[in-house]
């Protein structure tokens, strides 16, 4: 028994030692002395563990504080210095040991260029409970002054210094934007252009130095993910602080806690103190000859924890790029016919206090009408006569498009994180055309009529805990293919038109069905990536075991052997069919 104890000691020991060497803690500083309480006689007394976590109250970073715990009348029962570390996110971290009976606490927590804050605590139910996580402590940055000149004093000399435009702290570039003189009306658009090294395109794809960025967020959040235009067009200038590029973690390999794919290129857009907090809106409207119209409105609401943002724009001016940047306004880059464009979008973001829950959602919907007519004439010489001809082509496109994005994560008691993305657009065109040639008399005449639609919808879902995806895309367009994951009782009769399967690879090798159904998600070969790969649900292993017996398709699946279903049930093959 004491070998068997010894031995288990060691492995619990050498798995925590791989645990810190792949995690790569990083402890940056920090104090405690853990003072258990005594008697009058100075025996120790029975104690519990308070913990806690100091962080800024708009950045959420890690701070670390001085922290003070106090009894009701602010006398001092103990204080201590947060430890900070790294481990896929900067964390901080506190703890006292206190007599182990009811009583209300005062939580002090200080921190260099931040202001006081305190946090009443009453521990009341204590039963069996060997410790309480205190609440989150949110300090507030002190306010600095913000001008691009900043005088001093100095015995009689004024000494007037201008603020840089462009900075490096570590790997990240910081544009100072209000060293960068714009016109007044000037949107984030405006400062992009300005700031050395960064270029904009007229898609709104950014690159500084040459690399493309590949996300543009607000406060380190995404904002309309995948739509740059948004913030681009209707953010303003002045209410931004800094811009900072970097190389940011993905959202996998933060979930995991290691880099486990490429790093993101991140440009992110960080408000001035001001702008944190109230309403922002922004509009703009304009009215021309022949019933031209433009129409924009940009609202954002703001707070420490929430964010709402609105945005709709109407125009049939068919143009919405600005002349004068880097020489790219060309005539031939304008769109042909009359183009009349209605879109309205909605982002929300926003997360509790102690950011144990956050929500992340946006839609946008986009009206789209082209109009195009051309008509063309010639005339060729020719001895006996010449020869007439003549062209029109009429083209009518009508389109709408719906997108929403939605994302929940839940930090405590697991880590969860959902989402689901749904792409819809539906649309027809019709053509017609009209070709004639004719000397004295008509010698050809052809007539086109065209008439087309569509319609698609895509849907994506996907559930993550503990780093782990479990749950499978789900995607179908009508008319046409159908994709389905039979991971459903109700699904296990369905066969979809067309699939991927990953047929040997749910073999009962001594897999059970969720390893199963995990080497399908991430099975790939030339030309089909991962994650369009699943389980066949029963009817679909019947109908391919058939198609083997009569000689139609190769064989996929081995004579009397088990194989995992999408729907959880274990089948064996034989040569009368699927059992």
């Amino acid at each position: 028994m004491i070998l068997y104890m010894k031995r288990f000691t060691f492995f619990i020991l050498f798995v925590f030692l791989a645990l810190a060497s792949q995690a790569q803690i990083i402890i940056i500083g920090g104090s405690n002395d853990k003072k258990a309480p005594v008697d009058s006689t100075g025996k120790k007394l029975p104690t519990i563990r308070l913990h806690g976590s100091v962080y800024d109250s708009f950045t959420k970073a890690a701070l670390k504080g001085h922290i003070t715990l106090m009894h009701r009348d602010s006398t001092v029962v103990d204080t201590t210095t947060c430890y900070m570390w790294s481990w896929g996110t900067s964390d901080s971290y506190y703890e006292f040991y206190v007599q182990r009976k009811p009583e209300h606490f005062i939580i002090k927590a200080e921190c260099d260029g931040y202001h006081t804050g305190y946090v009443n605590y009453d521990m009341r139910y204590i039963a069996r409970n060997r410790e309480f996580e205190m609440p989150r402590i949110l300090l507030k940055k002190k306010v600095e002054e913000d001008s691009i000149f900043a005088q001093g004093m100095l015995d009689g000399v004024v000494v007037t210094g201008t603020k840089v435009k462009i900075a490096y702290r570590g790997d990240t570039v910081v544009y100072n934007a209000s060293a960068f003189n714009l016109p007044e009306g000037s949107m984030l658009d405006g400062l992009i252009r300005e700031m050395p090294g960064a270029e904009l395109k007229d898609n709104g794809d950014i690159y500084v130095n040459g690399k493309k960025v590949d996300y543009l967020t607000l406060n380190g959040k995404d904002f309309f993910k995948g739509n740059n235009k948004v913030m681009l067009d209707n953010l303003p200038y002045y209410t931004v602080q800094n811009v900072e590029v970097y190389d940011k973690s993905s959202k996998d390999s933060q979930w995991k806690g290691e880099e486990t794919e490429k790093k993101d290129y991140v440009m992110d857009v960080i408000l001035k103190r001001e702008y944190n907090r109230g309403v922002l809106v922004n509009l703009e409207g304009g009215v021309g000859t022949d019933d031209r119209y433009l129409g924009r409105l940009f609202a954002l609401y703001y707070t420490d924890h929430t964010r709402l943002s609105t945005f709709a724009n109407t125009n049939n001016v068919n143009e919405d790029r600005k002349p004068g940047y880097e020489g790219d306004w060309r005539p031939a880059n304008q769109p042909q016919g009359l183009r009349s464009t209605k879109q309205v979008g909605l982002n929300l973001t926003t997360e509790d206090q102690d950011k144990k829950i956050e929500e992340n959602f946006s839609t946008t919907l986009t009206w789209s009408d082209a109009d195009d007519q051309t008509r063309t004439s010639g005339e060729r010489f020719a001895t006996d006569g010449n020869i007439f001809s003549g062209s029109e082509s009429w083209n009518r496109q009508k389109d709408f498009r719906f997108s929403a994005n939605n994302e929940l994560v839940i930090n405590v008691p697991i880590k969860l994180r959902m989402g689901t993305n749904v792409n819809y657009s539906n649309g027809n065109r019709t053509s017609e055309s009209s070709d004639s040639t004719w000397r004295s008399g008509l010698i050809n005449r052809t007539n086109n009529l065209g008439f087309n639609k569509y319609r698609t919808i895509n849907l994506n879902n996907y559930l993550y805990w503990n780093g782990s995806r479990e749950q499978t895309d789900v995607a179908w367009s009508s008319p046409g293919d159908i994709l389905i994951c039979s991971m459903r009782e109700e699904d296990r009769n369905l066969i979809a038109p067309r699939f991927l399967i990953s047929s040997a690879l749910n073999a009962n090798t001594g897999l059970s069905w969720e390893q199963a159904l995990k080497r399908g998600a991430t099975y790939q070969e030339a030309g089909y990536p991962a994650g369009r790969w699943r389980l066949p649900s029963e009817a679909e292993m019947a109908y391919i075991v058939s198609r083997q017996l009569d000689g139609t398709i190769p064989n996929l699946y081995a004579t009397d052997d088990q194989y995992w279903s999408g729907s959880g049930r274990l089948m064996t093959t034989n040569t009368s069919g699927n059992n």
